[in-house]
């Protein structure tokens, strides 16, 4: 949950000060044992370190994750930090087109498989639950680089897995994931131009239980508004009642609930206009 929020916090407030990843070329400063010792006593000190250092030398906070998870993986969950990187570069790659799009989502893709690689050696060594959690964020982040690398096929496969392997309906992720999975299921079908399974997906998505996350920051709207330019209005509308239950209800009606209902109403009079939303979430 921690990491989710986080992400959130960073994609949003230090997306223009990161440096663009642009390709597997990328080359990152060394970093020395002393360099990791004073990352870890600088952790100890501020554990917003880390996030502060992306936002001021982004490569040098990506060199210092990787080296501390393979030279120091009992120190650190440093695969969180992967995915708080992955989440600035995330939101730094959608401005992105094209070739350089594809570029900079292939190197995302390199540094996360490293990241899971070395988390799934962890593992085989000792349990531990944690790591085994991150690992099914991890490989939605996987699925999601591939997708917007086009690596369609890798990113379908991922997603089916992570659904098959999301078994824990009391686990604080399984609402995520039910949600995040299909939509990544639903754009690569539409990459392939199988608009009736992306219909299905996007529905899919919106039957999400719901989750802490889901439920405060609101659901993904990148595959509805993919079928609104396909022209698909009643099934995007059918999502907004779907992911209204968990958004904009609950049984006190909140203030935070009622302004969730209300943007899902003007979403809906503006999509039986004819439009596609114009509001963040859609762009």
């Amino acid at each position: 949950m921690r990491n989710f929020v986080i992400c959130a916090m960073v994609a949003s407030a230090l997306l223009a000060s990161v440096a663009m990843a642009q390709s597997s070329q990328r080359s990152l400063p060394s970093v020395s044992t002393k360099d990791l010792d004073d990352c870890e006593a600088k952790l100890k000190a501020d554990p917003q370190y880390l996030m502060e250092l992306l936002a001021k030398d982004r490569d040098k906070a990506e060199a210092l994750i990787r080296a501390g998870q393979r030279q120091r993986p009992a120190a650190r969950l440093w695969s969180m930090d992967v995915q708080t990187l992955f989440a600035v570069d995330l939101s730094t790659g959608r401005r992105l087109q094209g070739k350089e799009r594809a570029a900079h989502f292939k190197y995302s893709l390199e540094y996360l498989q490293e990241s899971y690689d070395v988390a799934v050696e962890a593992l085989k060594k000792a349990p531990d639950e944690p790591l085994q959690e991150v690992l099914l964020c991890l490989q939605i982040d996987l699925a999601l680089a591939a997708l917007e690398a086009g690596e369609t096929e890798l990113a379908k496969n991922l997603a089916a897995e992570t659904l098959r392997k999301n078994t824990d309906g009391m686990n604080w992720n399984y609402g995520n994931i039910i949600h995040n999975a299909n939509q990544i299921l639903g754009r690569g079908a539409l990459r392939e131009g199988k608009l009736a399974d992306a219909k299905t997906y996007l529905l899919k998505a919106g039957a999400t239980p719901g989750s802490p996350q889901l439920n405060s920051f609101g659901p993904q709207m990148q595959l509805a508004r993919e079928l609104l330019e396909k022209g698909e209005k009643e099934t995007v509308l059918q999502y907004l009642d779907l992911v209204s239950k968990f958004w904009a209800s609950d049984k006190e009606q909140s203030e935070l609930s009622k302004e969730h209902a209300a943007l899902i109403a003007g979403w809906k009079r503006e999509i039986a206009e004819g439009k596609i939303p114009a509001g963040a979430q859609w762009r």
